[in-house]
């Protein structure tokens, strides 16, 4: 069936205010800021006088002009707003003065790793020749500690640090994760480094009563995992998959679910707060005989599921799931007509409203867009086949949604991740019944004190974990070392959707037109691979403990490195770089009077 357009008004509207938001990000700056403010300010007061005189002017006959008048304000209050949030464009940033000391509250949960502890903190004043001034900003903080009772430090507390830090460091090379891009979008630019004596505590527990009881509450279930389940990779799937408390997974562990197209599995997502949700409606079921009683089952289930959604962090995934059921829940009581394209509009914006800068983070695009798939794609590839038993269909249907998603994520997550897994319909078919396992003995376990469930609990994670483990050893499970660019992710996106809907509407044109997109992806692909047979040069890599000296050849490579092949720095940093250039062979070869020369260059 085919949607009208005002059907989908608000996604509509949705999109024109996350193109804002897309627009301020990229070209921030004062003067953008200011102009924007101005012009929001006109077209409000002209589309409310074209309102006010509506019927004198007869304005309706130009209803697509004010339309386009509406999206151009949405767009203008997407960029403004998030122009807003930019911390570092305030004058009274913490940066732009000359502080001795600062004072600063904990925002986010300490991590305790490597005799280092690390945590968030936002900028409330600074002090200079003994007068205080209040301002703003966030700084990224780690203190090295050795036996220290500043590990007992926990969100809310106030502490007096000295005013020394620097900017987040660009990523060294191009292929390693972008450490800067990532806090920038947390408002987060400068960090810095303590010992116990530069820092000192001033006062406790002053951050939001409610995500300092969630955050306390989470820690406690969390220590109930750490004390029944005696597996460390058990447990920290345990933690990460109920509770999103992202404890130290092995490399192994969490290559095994990337490999395998079942990373959501580890993420606390929309299938965690469905999995609760159909749990509570069917515990609550006695509640359906009169509509008050209804109402209050929907209340108390809404009131449950945004308890869950804040004891997990509120990450992008959970609120999407937590504001797209509540929706649900309230229009199936109301008995109201919902759209499933107007629900997920609607929780993308509110979501951005709180916070604009989670539309770069790549689990909250990956996210929706697996949602979107599953509105919009799942339904024609249930088409495509249909049996005459139940539960053929059944498994059909389970198949098309992980089709779907698949489909839908595949450009972006190549893009990101440039790996593809090949056995993902497998790996998926066979992680749903373990998760749901995994989800509800968890969860008895922590709710009703079931704590004899702790042996069965650890012997489903480690099974499931090494099941997976074993298809990412399977031949081919991975195709890995996929480099595109932005233009080749455009056109790879392009023809994917021109494709799907030529398909569906039975268009030649649409046909032809992403057989065009997908023939100008194939020879820009051709193209990288003709200058990669035709590069000859000599490239230093300087890495924060190791210094490489490459010289590459057509597709082969000599490195001159004391980076061994099986080390981190080589895994992460070397191997991806020698991916982007296309390298297929390499040869080691270690000199020390190589090295010492490499150094000095």
């Amino acid at each position: 069936m085919e949607l009208k357009r005002q059907e989908t008004i608000f996604l509509q509207l949705s999109l024109f205010f996350l193109a804002g938001i897309a627009l301020g990000y990229s070209f921030p700056s004062n003067l953008l800021r200011n102009t924007l403010c101005a012009a929001s300010v006109l077209l409000f007061i002209g589309l409310f006088l074209l309102n006010f005189f509506y019927s004198t002017f007869r304005v309706y006959r130009l209803k697509h002009y004010i339309l386009v008048l509406v999206y151009l304000l949405i767009l203008f209050l997407g960029a403004l707003h998030c122009l807003l949030q930019k911390e570092l464009l305030r004058t009274d940033h913490f940066s732009k003065s000359n502080f001795d000391l600062l004072k600063i509250e904990v925002t986010g949960e300490p991590q305790l790793r490597n005799k280092q502890l690390h945590f968030e903190s936002k900028v409330i004043g600074g002090l200079t020749k003994g007068k205080y001034r209040v301002c703003t900003g966030h700084l990224l903080i780690s203190v090295q500690i050795n036996n220290w009772g500043l590990v007992s430090l926990k969100y809310g507390d106030i502490l007096i640090i000295k005013a020394k830090y620097r900017a987040i460091a660009a990523p060294l090379l191009s292929t390693t994760f972008d450490f800067k891009s990532w806090l920038a979008m947390q408002n987060i630019y400068h960090q810095a480094y303590f010992k116990k004596e530069d820092i000192k505590p001033l006062k406790r527990n002053k951050g939001n009563p409610l995500i300092s009881y969630a955050l306390n509450l989470r820690k406690k279930q969390v220590d109930i995992y750490k004390k029944m389940i005696h597996d460390p990779q058990a447990y920290a799937v345990a933690s990460t998959l109920i509770l999103g408390y992202r404890s130290d997974l092995s490399p192994e562990t969490l290559g095994a679910y990337a490999k395998t197209g079942t990373i959501h599995a580890l993420s606390v997502s929309g299938m965690h707060v469905g999995i609760i949700y159909l749990v509570l409606n069917w515990i609550l079921f006695f509640l359906n005989r009169t509509s008050p009683l209804l109402f209050l089952k929907a209340l108390f289930i809404i009131l449950l599921i945004w308890f869950y959604a804040l004891i997990t962090g509120l990450s992008p995934s959970v609120l999407r799931s937590a504001i797209m059921i509540t929706v649900l829940i309230l229009s199936k009581t109301l008995r109201k007509k919902t759209n499933s394209y107007n629900i997920l509009g609607f929780s993308a914006f509110c979501i951005l409203l709180y916070e604009p800068f989670l539309l770069f983070d790549i689990g909250f695009q990956l996210s929706y867009l697996s949602v979107f798939g599953l509105i919009w794609l799942q339904p024609k590839i249930c088409k495509w086949f249909s049996f005459k038993s139940i539960w053929m269909n059944k498994f059909w249907s389970i198949l098309a949604m992980s089709l779907a998603a698949q489909f839908t994520t595949f450009p972006l997550s190549t893009y990101y991740f440039h790996q593809f897994p090949v056995y993902f319909l497998f790996s998926n078919l066979f992680i749903m019944i373990p998760a749901a396992l995994m989800m509800y003995t968890g969860l008895i376990m922590l709710l009703f004190k079931c704590y004899f469930l702790a042996t069965p609990f650890e012997s489903l994670i480690r099974f499931t974990n090494s099941s997976l483990l074993w298809i990412s050893n399977l031949p081919f499970a991975s195709i890995s070392a996929i480099w595109i660019n932005q233009i080749e992710l455009i056109l790879l996106s392009a023809s994917i959707i021109l494709f799907t809907l030529s398909l569906e509407y039975a268009k030649k044109k649409l046909l032809f037109t992403s057989l065009l997109f997908f023939l100008l992806l194939e020879l820009s692909i051709l193209n990288q691979q003709i200058i990669a047979q035709r590069q000859q040069k000599i490239i230093v890599l300087r890495l924060k403990q190791n210094y490489t000296g490459i010289y590459i050849k057509s597709n082969k490579a000599t490195l001159i490195t004391d980076a061994v092949p099986k080390s981190t720095t080589f895994k992460f940093y070397i191997k991806p770089w020698l991916d982007q250039h296309r390298i297929t062979e390499v040869h080691f070869k270690f000199s020390y009077q190589g090295l010492k020369k490499i150094k000095h260059l």
